[in-house]
């Protein structure tokens, strides 16, 4: 009897174990990247949530982005979703190869795919490697734009982050491997120098000009020490870091936007009317800083 109720419960506790998520793993050797899905269930489809198109041009960017390379699968869209279905047969591969393009590219409602540095240095959005399963792709084509994961009815994908040349940053530190999942947030891979100034950390591409790295160095630490002074100190020990790319003086251009994740300000400036001090674009800058800091 005393076996019977231990192997009862043993069973009860294997149903209500929570299954492990599916996992992602992102590398960079050189300039190759290369992501590798184990996945954890058998499906029909798994479909990502991160899918809306380029501002600009208002298409899809994976499937010119990324190639998978595993036989028995491709990546298609259905609707408003990038998906990745199986070529032959009634699932999915559980393991699936790609090797990808960075994307730095301003999207449709969300945070770009990845911000690169003139150096060559590259920030990846984590949660663009999310996956959901279903086994439905004619209700896939046909869900609303925009949905999050759990409105998808998936759960996170732990995404492992490995750079062959060493650690990258992550999460306010260097680190080996981490793995994220539901991160929200960018990993920069590559060489990249973080400054740190009164309670503001900051990585700025080389290229970006003088006047706007002086502007955001001034001015972040001022608004950073204004809240702690009135709000009190934050409770994250972790400095948030400002994140400032640029995309080159595009001709008749003055473009300077973002958006803010968990401890990160993300600026994308492009235009060759930033080359030089423009106290229009400084204004707007100072308000997005302020704005956003104010989430912390």
């Amino acid at each position: 009897m005393l076996t019977l109720v231990i192997a009862l419960l043993a069973q009860a506790a294997i149903t209500k174990a929570p299954s492990k998520p599916a996992l992602a793993i992102v590398t960079r050797s050189g300039n190759e990247w290369q992501l590798e899905y184990r996945l954890n269930k058998k499906s029909g489809a798994w479909l990502f949530p991160v899918s809306q198109p380029v501002s600009a041009t208002q298409k899809p960017w994976r499937e010119r982005a990324w190639r998978v390379v595993t036989p028995g699968a491709r990546i298609e869209r259905r609707g408003s979703y990038d998906v990745l279905v199986p070529t032959n047969g009634t699932f999915v591969p559980l393991k699936v190869r790609i090797v990808f393009t960075p994307t730095n590219a301003t999207l449709d409602r969300e945070y770009d795919p990845a911000i690169a540095f003139s150096n060559g240095a590259t920030a990846l959005y984590s949660d663009q490697f999310d996956v959901v399963p279903s086994d439905d792709l004619n209700a896939i084509g046909i869900k609303e734009a925009g949905l999050s994961v759990q409105d998808l009815g998936g759960s996170h994908t732990a995404v492992r982050f490995h750079d062959v040349s060493g650690p990258v940053f992550a999460q306010g530190r260097r680190q080996s491997n981490p793995v994220l999942t539901g991160g929200e947030t960018y990993v920069v891979f590559g060489s990249s120098k973080v400054e740190e100034r009164a309670g503001v950390a900051m990585l700025a591409d080389p290229a970006l000009p003088e006047w706007l790295k002086v502007e955001v160095a001034d001015f972040a630490p001022n608004v950073a020490e204004a809240y702690a002074s009135r709000l009190g100190s934050r409770t994250d020990p972790r400095l948030p870091l400002l994140l400032m790319g640029w995309r080159g003086p595009t001709p008749g251009k003055v473009i300077n936007d973002g958006g803010v994740r968990p401890g990160q300000i993300v600026f994308n400036f492009e235009g060759e009317g930033l080359l030089d001090s423009n106290e229009r674009a400084a204004q707007r800058t100072r308000w997005f800083i302020a704005h956003e800091m104010a989430h912390f």
